[in-house]
């Protein structure tokens, strides 16, 4: 007998909704700056949001993650949960290896790059995640350093993860960007933000009661702590480049998010995205890059940069759109649904495996 997993609850839905809808926002940012359109505006809700947006999705998974963390077995957790983030990651880095070459071969402004280079990241990706989809690497590294942490004390569960985070938080910005680029993001992304998904599932009976219980006054001020010290941090009004300084700016980023979530309860759809917002991680970037490309190829480029504020959010709301779309139409066929899934045969092996080995009563 299975033990059921936690119940969605929609708060922590739309925090994970917003986790998304602010990473594609930053892709569709990074994408159009090639061709030259760049928005103040934008930019600066781009860094703002640096604090809640990868702080708040890590955070948002680990309060899912207790059942499989603390009662599920490890034969379960590998069948159920790291087969699928590590297939998913694994069935589209042909995908990321066609984008990366596309904006190698026809955007104006890429990094040094060769096509060798780009094989050889994608041949290495299980070790150093390639491309943006290096988070569902990350998720399953979180599964399996926190299943293995569970039964130690707070100090080692979330304390070491928050010591690392701190120094990496503080001195990330000093290291060589060539240094970053041989890191990953992957590896670079463990570093700083295991500690918000090893802490949500720590907490995650104490976080879900508060939020749950939370007034209205209470959400408000929590978000605007954040939106008040990021706001400054942002305009550099005030400096929290100390020590330690970052960290606490995501803390505060996790915690308005949450707030955020809870408050926006009104807006229809937000549940719906961050219930599953595995279609929406793994297609945006191809819609985007092949957006820019196409607008790059017909010459919209000065139209681009004439309205870049507004090419940018169109540009993310249409990769949204257009995931989902990429989504309905590949779960249709067999082959196509790998694209989201591993094999229902291997997922029925591993679970045979799984209970052939438990002890008969």
């Amino acid at each position: 007998m299975t033990t059921p997993v936690r119940a969605r609850i929609d708060w922590v839905d739309r925090a994970r909704a917003l986790s998304i809808l602010m990473v594609v926002l930053l892709h569709a940012r990074i994408e159009l700056a090639f061709l030259g359109a760049t928005s103040p505006t934008i930019e600066f809700i781009v860094n703002f949001a640096s604090t809640m947006r990868m702080p708040l999705f890590f955070a948002a998974s680990g309060l899912f993650a207790v059942s499989w963390v603390e009662r599920r077995s490890w034969r379960e957790v590998f069948s159920r949960k790291l087969m699928l983030l590590l297939w998913v990651f694994l069935i589209w880095q042909p995908v990321v290896f066609a984008y990366k070459v596309a904006e190698m071969l026809f955007l104006p402004e890429q990094p040094d790059n060769t096509l060798g280079t780009q094989l050889a990241k994608v041949a290495l990706s299980p070790f150093r995640p390639n491309g943006e989809l290096w988070f569902l690497w990350a998720l399953a590294l979180f599964f399996v350093l926190a299943k293995l942490t569970a039964r130690t004390p707070i100090w080692i569960r979330v304390g070491i993860p928050a010591l690392f985070s701190v120094v990496w938080m503080s001195v990330a910005s000093s290291v060589p960007e060539g240094v970053l680029r041989i890191v990953g993001d992957g590896w670079e992304g463990a570093l700083k933000y295991y500690v918000f998904f090893a802490a949500a599932v720590a907490f995650s009976p104490r976080i879900l009661r508060f939020y749950n219980e939370a007034r209205r006054v209470t959400l408000l001020a929590l978000l605007t702590v954040w939106l008040i010290l990021g706001g400054l941090t942002s305009l550099g009004i005030i400096s929290m480049g100390f020590p330690g300084g970052r960290f606490v700016l995501c803390v505060l980023g996790v915690a308005g998010g949450f707030a955020l979530a809870r408050l926006l309860s009104g807006v229809p759809g937000l549940a719906r995205i961050g219930s599953n917002t595995l279609p929406v991680y793994v297609a945006h970037i191809p819609i985007i890059v092949a957006g820019t490309v196409a607008l790059f190829l017909l010459g919209a480029a000065p139209a681009i940069r004439n309205a870049a504020g507004v090419s940018i959010v169109l540009l993310a709301a249409v990769a949204v759109a257009g995931a989902w779309w990429v989504h309905r139409g590949l779960i249709r066929s067999r082959a196509g649904s790998l694209m989201y899934a591993p094999p229902a045969r291997l997922v029925r092996w591993a679970s045979r495996a799984r209970d052939e080995a438990s002890p008969r009563p």
